[in-house]
């Protein structure tokens, strides 16, 4: 009775372990990857010392492929899941050249992608194995990408008011570290770097040109303020808070609804 008993604990604990969570179907930041010289693993910015990274290293798994954004380029490969087994092959990419030591780090990736053996996923951590059980890479999830987030509140410097109900401000989190969306009276664009322990930044941000009511464009240009002081990101259910460097909370959104997909079919 009690080698029956430990049998169904032993197959629930492992089901629980399955279903934290789902290789394909998401996107995943490089965190670690394993030293050339004595495999352990270090933050892949800190290799890099002639020059600054500015897109993180990301990679997604479908059945049968994977595809990514490495130093430099992009890439794509074939893949075979089975389990928690996972093959990667044939990767190519892109053909645009960085830095040395850009260029270094991507190969070194790519060297150390192709040895995977096997997979695990853990409280949203994925990590990769060796054949002899080695870590090579751990990957955090991009819980951005893909949403879409309505304004509803701001930070006047001291407390936080609500946002300009008439001229709302959005943004959405698209592919590859895009930002976009409408400051209320123009449409910005842009890109995000998040690392670890949710620290975010936003870069390269342009805007359209248009000109609105005086106080719309006093809206547009505080959101467009805090959103380059963002420097950290948390969510709760279905609220996205943006927050500075000393941890304020400076914007505040709700997530959009996903729109629903059109009925075709003939009545």
């Amino acid at each position: 009775m009690k080698k029956s008993l430990l049998s169904v604990l032993t197959v629930l604990f492992l089901s629980a372990c399955a279903e934290e969570g789902t290789l394909t179907g998401a996107s995943w930041r490089l965190t670690g990857l394993a030293d050339s010289e004595t495999g352990q693993l270090t933050v892949p910015e800190e290799t890099v010392r002639d020059t600054k990274i500015n897109s993180p290293i990301t990679v997604s798994f479908t059945d049968t492929q994977a595809t990514g954004t490495a130093c430099v380029n992009n890439f794509f490969s074939l893949v075979k899941i089975e389990g928690d087994r996972l093959n990667i092959s044939n990767i190519g990419a892109t053909r645009k050249a960085g830095s040395a030591d850009m260029m270094k780090l991507e190969q070194h990736f790519f060297d150390t992608l192709i040895r995977t053996d096997r997979f695990e996923i853990r409280k949203g951590v994925l990590t990769l194995f060796d054949e002899a059980g080695a870590k090579l890479m751990t990957f955090a999830e991009n819980r951005l990408e893909n949403t879409a987030w309505l304004l509803t509140a701001v930070s006047d410097g001291s407390a936080l008011v609500s946002a300009n109900a008439d001229f709302p401000a959005d943004i959405e989190f698209g592919k590859d570290y895009s930002v976009y969306g409408s400051d209320g009276v123009n449409r910005y664009f842009g890109s995000y770097t998040e690392k670890a322990g949710n620290a975010i930044s936003f870069s390269n941000l342009g805007a359209t040109l248009m000109a609105g009511p005086e106080e719309a464009m006093e809206a547009a240009e505080q959101f467009r303020t805090l959103l380059g002081k963002a420097a950290a990101f948390t969510i709760s259910g279905a609220t996205l808070k943006m927050k500075d460097e000393n941890g304020s909370v400076i914007l505040v959104f709700t997530e959009k609804p996903q729109p629903k997909a059109e009925n075709t079919q003939e009545k």
